[in-house]
């Protein structure tokens, strides 16, 4: 598997078997349906590490099933069925073969149309509204410290961002090309975690001293399975990532997904992830998505320029903090992307509304937390950046709101 970097000229490139339903990534324009999707030919299995080589050849074949994927970076495997997927996974778990066996589900990146005016209110009125300005007293960062950004990929080339990259990967294309982003979702987060400051052009993202890992794990869409997300979670951890931004979602639970999320958790790196924008009407819901309801991750809702919970935003139990989510301008490619019908962005910058713009400022504000203190556990990050928020409203916890709006110069300090 290949690798790319930016170096000189040469560019870097890169937003949530078992059957996975696709994940997607959270933008206002993007909503989180109320059904589970999965892989219609595909599942993902563990198989028993006792299971027998001839058994499980047998089995497979008397199923009609053969092995798409198999790397030692997921731990699990992705199969190939013929039939009824829902049918193929009780077959597996009867078969006393596997540890379990799931649906390949679709996931999404969480975005919304942009504003009509550009930039909403302030530009990047977001960087006051979690007082960035008094963290920067404090830090700009630590190249060090490197913000794994799980989503649609980076423009590798783009001016705000090409000195931020370090080596990335497409699990997409199984590293056959650079992460390359060709939906614009990934190239917006990567902006508003690490832009490059005090460069005299464009934005500037919440850590500009810390470097941006690009991984490629949806489509031109904004749509992909979790068996790619939990592939790039893994491969950021193993190639150095110590924060990982997950601006994506599915409603479907997946243990190859969650053996992901523990798997990171164990090596000490920090995720964030988007709570989701709603259901078909753009209406939050108190549903969970993954992997933001797993234990452990920062789960993040999105609150507009007033510090108001915007209707998009996703709530529950399992929410962590919110941050601005509603018009964040950041960076956007500087080629044509993927475009649907209903929603258009401009090269090089734009505004975009969802909680995949929240989550990414919000890892911005760990990469700051760990270049002050980087013997800081995961948990020990979580309880801090939950603690040190400004309430809204009553203090303590809220569903809506979770611990209130991220502060990042009380996280910092």
């Amino acid at each position: 598997m290949r690798h790319w970097i930016l170096a000189g000229l040469l560019a870097v490139t890169t937003a949530c078997g078992s059957i996975t339903t696709p994940l997607v990534a959270f933008t206002g324009r993007e909503r989180t349906s109320a059904a589970n999707v999965a892989a219609p030919t595909q599942v993902i299995v563990k198989f028993r590490s006792a299971a027998a080589g001839r058994s499980v050849s047998e089995f497979m074949q008397a199923q009609g099933a053969r092995t798409l994927s198999r790397t030692s970076s997921t731990r699990a495997t992705l199969v190939t069925i013929q039939g009824d997927p829902q049918l193929a996974v009780q077959r597996f778990q009867q078969s006393g073969l596997v540890d379990y066996a799931e649906p390949n589900y679709k996931v999404k990146g969480n975005f919304t149309a942009n504003d009509p005016k550009t930039g909403g209110p302030g530009g990047q009125y977001g960087l006051a509204v979690v007082q960035v300005d008094k963290a920067w007293n404090l830090t700009l960062g630590d190249p060090r410290v490197i913000i794994g950004v799980v989503d649609t990929g980076a423009d590798l080339t783009h001016p705000d961002l090409i000195h931020q990259f370090v080596p990335g990967y497409n699990v997409v294309s199984k590293g056959a090309t650079p992460p390359k982003d060709d939906n614009g979702h990934g190239t917006h987060a990567s902006g508003a975690v690490a832009a490059e400051a005090d460069n005299g052009i464009g934005v500037a993202g919440v850590a500009p001293r810390c470097k941006l890992m690009p991984v490629k794990a949806l489509d031109a869409k904004g749509e992909g399975y979790t068996y790619d997300i939990a592939e790039g979670i893994y491969w950021a951890v193993d190639h150095g990532a110590k924060v990982i931004n997950l601006s994506l979602g599915g409603r479907g639970a997946s243990q190859a997904l969650r053996d992901a999320v523990d798997y990171a958790l164990s090596k000490r790196v920090n995720l964030v992830a988007a709570m989701g924008n709603g259901d078909e009407s753009g209406v939050g819901q108190n549903w969970p998505t993954f992997p933001a309801a797993y234990p452990g991750v920062i789960s993040v809702g999105a609150v507009d320029a007033d510090r108001r919970v915007t209707e998009f935003s996703n709530f529950g139990s399992w929410i962590s903090i919110v941050a601005p989510g509603q018009d964040i301008m950041s960076t956007m490619p500087t080629y044509p992307v993927y475009q649907t019908t209903t929603a258009s962005y401009q090269q090089n910058y734009d505004a975009m509304s969802g909680t995949s713009m929240a989550s990414p400022m919000v890892a911005g504000v760990v990469a700051l937390m760990l270049s002050r203190y980087p013997a800081m556990t995961p948990a020990q990050v979580k309880a801090k950046i939950e603690q040190s928020a400004r309430h809204l409203g009553d203090a303590g916890f809220n569903d809506h709101y979770g611990y209130g709006v991220v502060d990042a110069f009380k996280a910092v300090m």
